[in-house]
């Protein structure tokens, strides 16, 4: 046996850090539209705010997320 990692192990390491930093950033990026929306100006039209919001957080969050928690999973079994 070798006494470095396997590639798969290195493999479920950066995809998890990729993953968690994607997740991360979602976050980051709904509570700066969420301060967007609440401090725009009072007759402006900002109707896309909430699509975009909900984008980020089914496109962006929740799939880094999934990912994040299943590398992880993965992580802890090897």
């Amino acid at each position: 046996m070798s006494s470095g990692p396997s590639a798969l192990l290195l493999s479920l390491e950066t995809f998890h850090g990729i993953a968690v930093v994607g997740w991360m950033a979602g976050q980051l990026w709904l509570w700066r539209l969420h301060a967007r929306r609440a401090t725009g100006p009072l007759g402006a039209t900002l109707a896309p705010v909430p699509r975009v919001q909900r984008r980020v957080l089914h496109g962006v969050t929740a799939v880094a997320a999934t990912l994040a928690l299943l590398t992880g999973a993965g992580l802890i079994a090897l």
